[in-house]
């Protein structure tokens, strides 16, 4: 694949996230279905998921610069990582919210949560974003395992 055909291929997915984080806005928070509480944990954790994020890829981008390992081919990675975690971590803070809210007999309980509590939930979140949707792709393929894969992984009967 050519340059031009990665670069536009690149700049349409960040279009496209643009479109979705757009999309979020206009759905949950424009139409006044969410309560002011809701819009600022969705905020926060969009914005720390990401700050999460770039910890990661900061620290991932000087470990590589400075062993001279760095590949100018993974720039798409850092720029995506942010995006990644952001919405990783808004993901993640609307499965916390169903369990606290199918835990808790008060939906009062279960969605008032400190604003400092969602932030460093949401960075560690965006931080260890790349482990969890490794962890979560093992977890779904065992689930969901097709019959075809599991004869494939049966050991033969002797």
């Amino acid at each position: 694949m050519n340059k031009l055909k990665i670069f536009l291929v690149g700049l349409g997915l960040f279009i496209y996230s643009g479109g979705l984080m757009l999309l979020l806005y206009l759905v949950f928070i424009k139409t006044g279905e969410a309560t002011r509480p809701a819009i600022q944990d969705f905020l926060i954790a969009l914005f720390m998921g990401g700050i999460g994020s770039l910890i990661y890829i900061n620290a991932s981008f000087s470990y590589h610069v400075s062993k001279k390992t760095f590949d100018i081919t993974w720039g798409w990675w850092y720029l995506f990582g942010p995006i990644n975690g952001m919405f990783f971590a808004v993901i993640m803070l609307f499965l916390l919210k169903a369990v606290m809210l199918a835990v808790f007999p008060s939906a009062s309980e279960a969605t008032d949560m400190n604003n400092f509590a969602v932030g460093a939930y949401a960075g560690f979140i965006g931080l260890f974003a790349k482990q969890g949707t490794d962890k979560l792709r093992e977890i779904f393929e065992e689930l969901f395992i097709t019959k075809e894969e599991k004869t494939k992984t049966k050991p033969a009967a002797k």
